[in-house]
């Protein structure tokens, strides 16, 4: 698809490494902000939420990196 991003062989790991690297861009800015799209989108909305194979270690990982930064 034009213009989509594909992510395979997607792991708790390299979701960690790749949101502490944006999480350091934004904080070494002016926006307050760092959005996140549910990875596991229903048509009722989009929301994080843990999944049957990687159970909590995505959302683990954005607390980790978030209070490892802002401490």
């Amino acid at each position: 698809s034009k213009g989509a991003f594909l992510f395979r062989g997607q792991t708790a790991l390299l979701f960690d490494k790749f949101f502490r690297k944006n999480y350091m861009k934004v904080k070494n800015t002016d926006c307050p902000y760092i959005f996140i799209n549910a990875w596991n989108e229903w048509a009722e909305g989009t929301y994080l939420e843990p999944d049957e194979n990687n159970q909590f270690s995505y959302l683990e990982s954005i607390k980790k990196v978030t209070d490892s930064i802002d401490e």
